[in-house]
Order: C-alpha cells, then structure tokens, then sequence
C-alpha cells in the first residue's frame, strides 16, 4: 500500500472541512443528535489526516508519536462516550442548540424592517396602553 502524498492529504482536509460546514449550515438529519454525530465524524476524519500529515513532514520523535498515540485514541473513543453520555440522560445538543436558535432570532429581529403603517399604529397603541395604565394609577407592561 503506497502512501498518500501531502498534497493528496490536504485536499482530504479541504474536503473534510467544507462537509463539517456543510454539515453544521444545513443540519440535514432529522435528530439532532445525529447532526451533532455527523459533525463530530468530520472532526475525527479532519484530525486523523492532519495527524497523517503531521507525521509525513515532521520527523517524529517518542514524544510526538506518544502525543499522536493519546489524540488518536482519544478521538477513537469520542463517538462512543458522546452515546452513553446521550443515551444515559444527558442531551449534547440542547444548550449549544437554544443558544444559536436564540441569537439567530434576535439577530432577525433586530435587521427587520417595519413599514411606515405598521410602525404608526404600534406607537399608537403603546400611547393607548400608556394612556389606560396611568389612569389606573398602576404601570402596565406592554406585550
């Protein structure tokens, strides 16, 4: 079996790259677990090669291989402590997931544009609401 030239080795990077972001701009799955086990595929996959690389252009000594041992291993393991972790409770997806949702949304909100019409009768119904809540002496929050 021939070995891969670096070139070859970082067009396999390239490709891996732009599926994880093809990955985490669509999320084509239907679970989000399997999104984020998609993309944690294309993480592995990116740094199995660029250690492949690392190990053709540098001369490795004990303390790189031992290094490349421990990562690799440790990336071997990931899939399958992310699914007892999923599988006993614990959901991977759901802080990361409502933070970006929520960001996204106010992003959109605050780029909205509002026509001249409808601006005028928001302002005056909060005139209206100000109007009522001071009548009753008491501050009314505005939904």
């Amino acid at each position: 079996m021939s070995r891969l030239s670096v070139s070859q080795l970082f067009f396999g990077l390239m490709i891996c790259f732009l599926t994880y972001g093809l990955y985490s701009a669509t999320n084509p799955y239907g679970a989000a677990e399997d999104n984020y086990f998609a993309k944690l595929s294309q993480i592995i996959i990116f740094f199995t090669i660029l250690s492949s690389v690392v190990l053709q252009t540098v001369v490795p000594d004990d303390v790189v291989a031992q290094a490349m041992d421990y990562a690799l291993t440790a990336l071997f393991c990931l899939p399958a402590v992310m699914e007892v972790l999923i599988q006993s409770g614990f959901n991977v997806c759901s802080v990361h997931t409502c933070d970006s949702l929520r960001m996204a949304a106010s992003k959109r909100l605050s780029t909205m544009t509002v026509p001249a019409a409808t601006k005028s009768v928001i302002s005056s119904t909060e005139a209206v609401e100000r109007v009522s809540s001071s009548a009753a002496g008491e501050p009314r929050m505005a939904i």
